[in-house]
Parts: structure tokens; C-alpha cells; sequence
């Protein structure tokens, strides 16, 4: 790939980054009391973008093939961290807003700081055949990771269908709400392919950083119709039904707020 073409994609993804935060900050947040999770995941994701936005501007003057090749890596990787980390609870928050607590964001945030501290560190004050093993240490735990999370949100969407279908008899209801469980699953595809950055190629970088910024697109168009189902969606999370969580005693209610 020519150094345009390189510099064109990922100035292009970049922008796209910015002018979709720009667009979620726009769009008013609901002010029901039950939807104030989802709030502050939308607010969330709005800063997320605009950071993700300015990395990527920042990240033209590394080379994926040069001298920097471990250092873009080691910012791809913790990068990809933070990623997961809100993709998940992202997608969580929609589905059980009650899982998504300010308590276990701390944990995970507290979580993964301390790993990307380790990786940076490592790479800042190791020679290159030590940090070796650090970043390769990191690359298992990011993968522990995902499949953490997503064990993690297969149990609320579990949950959150059957909290649906007891609240709705109509399946055109549940099938309409499909794209929530396609929004995972594309999120946990973009966090596995962004293994490939680590390769430093440059062709590969570019797609990829083109395909988060496309994803990301895709979330914010989520969080706009989810803002317009809300109607739909809210009561049934906050309805009582005898419907319990798969990951709770049986004798808890599931949490709803």
C-alpha cells in the first residue's frame, strides 16, 4: 500500500470517528428515569469516538512496517482493551441495564489500566527480547477476555429474551429486536480482527482502522433506534414477570435498574 493511499484510509476513518460523536452528542439523551444507563453509555461511547478519532490521526505518523512497529502494536493492544471493555457493556446495557454497574465498570476499567500499564511499561523499560514475552502475555489475556465477556453477555441476552417473550406475545416483537444480539456479535468480530493489527501491516491496519470506524457508525445507528424502541423495550425490562435471570439464585428476583 503507497504512503497515500495509507494516509487517505486512515484520515478518512478518522473523520468519520469524529463526525459520528459529533452526531451522538446531538442526539438528546431520554430523560426516563429507567433509560438513565443507557444515557450514560450513549455519552460513553460519544467520548470513545472522539478519542478513537484523534488515535487515529495520531497514528499516521507511526508506520506499521518501520522501526515503530512494537510501539504501534503495544497502542493497538491497549487499545483493543479499552474497546472490548466498552463494546460489551455497551451492548450489555441495552439488553440488562441492571448487569452494567458503576462498581464492576471500576473493576473492569481498574482491570484493564493495570494490564495496559504492565504492556507500555514493559515496552518503555525492557529490552526488546523481554518485552516479547510480556506482549505475548497480553495477547492471552485479551483473548481471555473476550471470551469473558462474551459468556458474560450471552447469559443477560438469554435472559433479556425470555423477559421479552414473557412480556410480549407477539414474536414480530422479539424478531424485531434481533439487531440487538447482531450488535454483539459484531462488535466481539471487530475485537477478534483486531488481532491483525498486531501484525503490523499496513495494508491491514488501514482496513481494519476503516472497519472499527464503520462499526462504530453502526453503534450509534443502534443507540438511535434503540433511543426510538425505547417505548417497546423499557417496560418489558422493568416488568416483573416469573421469568428468572440465568445467572441469579432462584430465589433473586433479576435486577431491572
Amino acid at each position: 500500500m503507497t504512503d497515500e493511499l495509507y494516509f487517505q484510509m486512515i484520515l478518512t476513518a478518522s473523520c468519520c470517528l469524529v463526525a459520528t460523536g459529533l452526531l451522538m452528542a446531538t442526539v438528546k439523551s431520554p430523560t426516563d428515569e429507567r433509560a438513565a444507563k443507557f444515557a450514560g453509555a450513549k455519552h460513553g461511547l460519544t467520548v470513545a469516538m472522539l478519542l478513537l478519532g484523534v488515535l487515529n490521526m495520531l497514528q499516521i505518523n507511526f508506520d506499521p512496517e518501520g522501526d515503530k512497529h512494537y510501539l504501534g502494536s503495544c497502542i493497538a493492544l491497549a487499545v483493543s482493551f479499552v474497546q472490548a471493555m466498552i463494546f460489551t457493556n455497551a451492548a450489555i446495557v441495552l439488553i440488562r441495564p441492571g448487569e452494567v454497574t458503576l462498581r464492576r465498570m471500576l473493576q473492569q476499567a481498574g482491570a484493564i489500566a493495570m494490564v495496559d500499564a504492565l504492556l507500555v511499561g514493559a515496552y518503555a523499560l525492557l529490552p526488546p527480547q523481554h518485552f516479547f514475552y510480556v506482549y505475548e502475555l497480553c495477547i492471552v489475556l485479551y483473548i481471555a477476555l473476550l471470551i469473558a465477556y462474551t459468556r458474560w453477555y450471552l447469559r443477560c441476552h438469554r435472559w433479556f429474551v425470555k423477559q421479552i417473550s414473557a412480556y410480549y406475545e407477539e414474536d414480530e416483537i422479539e424478531r424485531g429486536l434481533r439487531w440487538l444480539g447482531i450488535l454483539f456479535w459484531a462488535a466481539l468480530t471487530v475485537g477478534v480482527l483486531s488481532l491483525l493489527m498486531l501484525l503490523g501491516n499496513r495494508t491491514v491496519d488501514a482496513c481494519l482502522t476503516a472497519l472499527i470506524a464503520l462499526f462504530y457508525v453502526f453503534l450509534a445507528a443502534c443507540f438511535i433506534n434503540y433511543q426510538l424502541r425505547q417505548s417497546i423495550i423499557l417496560p418489558a425490562l422493568a416488568a416483573m414477570p416469573c421469568v428468572e435471570a440465568p445467572d441469579r439464585p432462584s430465589a433473586s428476583p433479576p435486577r431491572t435498574n
